[in-house]
C-alpha cells in the first residue's frame, strides 16, 4: 500500500510505500499537528482513499494546498490547508 504526501506550493509529491498502518504520531508529524480524516472516492470506480490533514490548518493559517483541494469530492469553501496525506483505507487503524 502507498501513501502520497502532498505539500502546499510544491508540484511534486512524495510516495511512501507501507506494509503496515500508520501510528497516530507518524500522521501528526507528517501534517504538523492534530489530524483530521477526510474520506472521499477518486474516479468513477470509487477507489476508496482517505486524506489526512491538519485539523487546525485554517486556524493556524497554513498555506493553501491547491493539489489536495482539487482532489476533494465535496465542496469546501476553504480548501485544504497545509500538508495532506492521501492513502489507502488500510493504512489507518
Amino acid at each position: 500500500m502507498e501513501a502520497i504526501i502532498i505539500k502546499p506550493n510544491e508540484e511534486n509529491v512524495e510516495v511512501i510505500e507501507r506494509d503496515k498502518p500508520f501510528e497516530l504520531y507518524e500522521l501528526q508529524k507528517l501534517v504538523g499537528g492534530l489530524i483530521e480524516v477526510v474520506p472521499h472516492a477518486i474516479g468513477n470506480m470509487g477507489l476508496k482513499k482517505l486524506m489526512v490533514v491538519n485539523e487546525e490548518g485554517l486556524i493556524l493559517d497554513l498555506p493553501y494546498n491547491e493539489q489536495a483541494s482539487n482532489l476533494l469530492t465535496y465542496f469546501n469553501p476553504y480548501g485544504i490547508r497545509g500538508t495532506a496525506v492521501l492513502m489507502d483505507e488500510g493504512l489507518m487503524e
